[in-house]
């Protein structure tokens, strides 16, 4: 949380994802075709939120002028799904979120990137606010 009211404090540091809404639309994992999952990310004051394909989720995050990115501290609701491959979507993608450190906005599209530089999720911007 320090590095997040540090950097907001810098003269022109806006951060690229404060009140947008996004929709997964790429990952890095092949057995599961992203749109057919319903993944969303929503960022506001500090916090992501969203669906990951069976429960909601939410947690804080962190961004930087830098492009650096972390969502610490995820939680998820509870619910059970008979839908084996949703289930494995959503630890697929908690998963990847978790190590995810730097993204790139560029118009509609967010993508997110591990620490070693690896492409791992990619969003395209939805109209909905958080």
């Amino acid at each position: 949380m320090w590095a997040l009211l540090t950097l907001a404090g810098c003269a022109g540091f806006e951060d690229p994802l404060a009140g947008s809404s996004w929709r997964l639309i790429g990952w890095s994992v092949s057995s599961v075709d992203p749109a057919s999952t319903g993944i969303t990310a929503a960022f506001a004051d500090g916090r992501i939120s969203g669906y990951a394909g069976v429960n909601r989720y939410s947690g804080d995050y962190t961004s930087s002028a830098r492009d650096r990115f972390r969502a610490e501290r995820i939680t998820a609701t509870r619910r059970a799904s008979t839908d084996k491959t949703a289930m494995r979507a959503e630890s697929a993608y908690l998963a990847l979120l978790d190590d995810v450190r730097s993204l790139k906005v560029d118009g509609q599209q967010l993508v997110l990137y591990d620490a070693s530089g690896n492409e791992t999720l990619a969003f395209e911007r939805t109209a909905s606010s958080p």
